[in-house]
């Protein structure tokens, strides 16, 4: 029975750290996407696609992807946030996150994004326009 006591309370003092981690987390999303308005993906893609010939799918899946490979609430994205600055902070809870989000895109796209191309996408607007282009090629 104290067994039981014991890892029933541990539990609970992870639970505690968590949803402070988590607190912190969307107190410091909020900090990057301050002042922004809130867009729905269609909302987005017409503010900011609609005019490009850029097929829609492609911004909302790439919406959807990145909202859940990197766990958060995008909706108050801008073509130019860059994820080597303003975004960075959304790698730093998950190593791999950026791997999972070209092995997605390559997966759900049905496209090849080599290395050196995933580097030189820095801002949400490369990677859309990278993939439109890819799509488009194949």
């Amino acid at each position: 029975m104290e067994y039981a006591v014991v890892i029933i309370t541990l539990f609970l003092i992870i639970m505690v750290f968590v949803k402070n981690d988590d607190k912190k987390r969307v107190a410091e999303i909020d900090k990057i996407f301050k002042g922004r308005e809130v867009l729905l993906p269609d909302e987005f893609y017409e503010k900011y696609y609609n005019d490009k010939s850029i097929p829609k799918y492609i911004v909302l899946e790439s919406l959807k992807l990145l909202a859940d490979e990197l766990d958060a609430d995008l909706s108050r994205l801008v073509p130019e946030d860059d994820f080597s600055k303003n975004l960075r902070y959304l790698f730093e809870f998950d190593s791999m996150a950026d791997v999972a989000i070209i092995e997605a895109m390559e997966s759900i796209f049905s496209i090849k994004i080599s290395d050196n191309e995933a580097e030189n996408i820095k801002t949400i607007n490369d990677l859309v326009l990278f993939v439109s282009n890819r799509v488009n090629c194949t």
